[in-house]
Parts: C-alpha cells; structure tokens; sequence
C-alpha cells in the first residue's frame, strides 16, 4: 500500500495506481540502509501509519515554500512532511536541522539518507502491448473508495469534535488519535461521557450505513466466487484449458497477499475485541462487531476461492 497525503486527508492507495504520464516527473527515494525496528519496537511503515486519517495540511504545504504564511500545528499533514515525519519519529533525521514542516517534496532529493532507486523500481507500460495491465492500473488509480472513505472519516471526527469541544485533548487530530485516547483513558470521566456521543455521531453521519454497505458489497463477491467453486467442483472432468492455466498463474501471485489480508482482519478483529473487553466502552463494542463480521466475510471469501481452485487445479492436463 501507498500512504500519501491529499485533499481528502492522509490515506492508502494500492501502488498497483501508483503511476505518471511521464518518466520525468517521477523519482523514488529508499533509504541507505536497512532499518529495522527501532528502540520502541517500531518499523518505519508503523511510523508512517500514525499518519493515518489526519487532514491535509493545506496552510503547512504553502508555508513549506513561503514562510510568510506561517505553518501552525493543527495537526494538518502534507506530502513530504507525511515523509518527513515518519522518519522522524522512527529516529531519523533526513535532513538534519529542517523541521518537517520545513520540507518540501524536492528537498527529499537532497537528504543524505536517501538513495535514488528510480531506474530499478519503474517500468514503462504501454497501452497497446501491455494493455490488460495498463487498464488495470488506470482502473486502480480511478477507484474512489480510499478517498470516499477518508472523506466520510474526516467528517465523522469533525463532527465528533464539534460536539465533544474541549472534552477532547487539543492533540487528537483523527479517529485513528481518538481512538487511542479512548483506549488509553478509558476509565476517565472524560471517556465515559464521549462514548455514548461518539456512537451517536457514528451512526447520524453516516458511517454505521457505509460499513453495512461495504459488507453488502462483499458478501456480493463471496456468492460469485461460491458460484465459480460449485461450477469448478462440478466440471472437473473437463480439460485444463490455457485460461484457465492462465487464471490459476494469476491466483498463484496473489495467494501469500490473500492469506496475508486475511491475517491481518483476524488481527484487528481480535485486537478490537480485547479494547472491547478490558475497557467496557460501547464504541469500541461496535468495532469490534464490524470487524469480526468483517473477518468472516474475508473467511468464507477465501474458503470460496481456494475451493475454486481446487476444482480447476483437478482438471485432467490437456492432450
């Protein structure tokens, strides 16, 4: 995934959308050296995750450039501070004595602990001779649902924040923050009081309804995939065609990142489920549901593919 900061707040993207008209305008960065984790156990991709679901920093990217504007810490976040930051917090400093807010995108090109990797990491795609990838790609970077999603996270903490006011430490700038605020203070007066109100706003704006919808979605692909295994499982005798090799080649790519999504739902099912559990909050109860019927979709999702699968990998070879 790609973690990026843009109009609608700091989100991920699939890099498979990663992608620029022209060559040029294109430079990959990768540090010098390996880093592994730091003294608090923490990587530089976890580092860059408590980036998540912040603002952009519209006042902090002009300031970046023209410091007359000034750039105060609201908490909003811009592209190469987002960079900038998650390093810094990791422990390293990419260009010593500028502040991340001070850096813009083309000082990266600069740090001394970067290296360019720009010849090794991009390819040219064609429309004409790659064109199944090239349409992937482009279908990739059209896809709204990260934006849509940050979009609705960044109303329903404004709206949480508008109700709750001073309740609410002046440091908690998204859901991904207050939700750490809750786990962390959860036996707090303060705690007690937003709970109940942060259930409130989830549902009036909307996000409760969006969640049920992205499940309807899912459980749309789950009958699909249970279709093709009931279809695969039954037509057996047939011969292995080239699509289908072609398709069972496909799938094989992608396996370990099925299995690996899958463990990762499982994680924060859990994960939410103990929140749940040890500090008794009804938010954290209506999480924790959500992302364990997210999990079973993912289950039953997967058990259907691999049983399609199967059936195609039983077919007889061709002659």
């Amino acid at each position: 995934m790609l973690l990026e900061a843009t109009g609608a707040g700091v989100l991920r993207r699939s890099t498979l959308g990663a992608y620029a008209t022209r060559i040029e305008w294109i430079k990959v960065l990768r540090p010098k050296k390996t880093l592994t984790q730091n003294a608090q156990g923490l990587g530089i991709g976890e580092c860059a995750e408590s980036a998540y679901g912040h603002a952009y920093g519209v006042r902090g990217a002009l300031a970046c450039r023209f410091p007359i504007f000034g750039a105060d810490d609201d908490g909003g976040l811009f592209c190469s501070q987002v960079v900038a930051e998650a390093y810094a917090l990791y422990g390293l400093s990419l260009l010593p004595g500028k502040s991340p807010l001070q850096i813009n995108p083309g000082m990266l090109l600069g740090s001394p602990e970067l290296k360019d990797v720009t010849d090794g990491c991009i390819r040219t795609v064609s429309p004409v001779s790659d064109a199944d990838l090239y349409d992937a790609i482009i279908r990739t970077t059209d896809q709204e649902l990260p934006i849509d999603e940050m979009r609705m996270n960044r109303r329903v903490f404004d709206a949480i924040r508008r109700r709750l006011r001073d309740t609410i430490p002046a440091e908690v700038y998204s859901l991904p923050d207050l939700m750490i605020w809750l786990s962390s203070h959860f036996s707090s007066d303060e705690c007690k009081r937003a709970d109940p109100i942060i259930l409130t706003v989830l549902e009036s704006e909307g996000m409760l309804t969006w969640r049920d919808e992205f499940r309807a979605n899912t459980r749309m692909m789950i009958a699909i995939f249970e279709w093709a295994a009931d279809a695969a499982e039954r037509s057996a005798d047939y011969q292995l065609l080239p699509e289908i090799d072609a398709l069972l080649a496909d799938f094989d790519d992608i396996a370990g990142l099925m299995q690996s999504s899958l463990n990762g739902r499982r994680a924060t099912a859990d994960e939410y489920g103990k929140l749940a559990s040890r500090t008794g909050l009804k938010t954290f109860e209506q999480f924790a549901s959500h992302f364990r019927e997210q999990y079973h979709d993912a289950q039953r999702l997967h058990s259907a593919v691999d049983r399609m699968l199967d059936g195609l990998k039983r077919r007889p070879c061709r002659p």
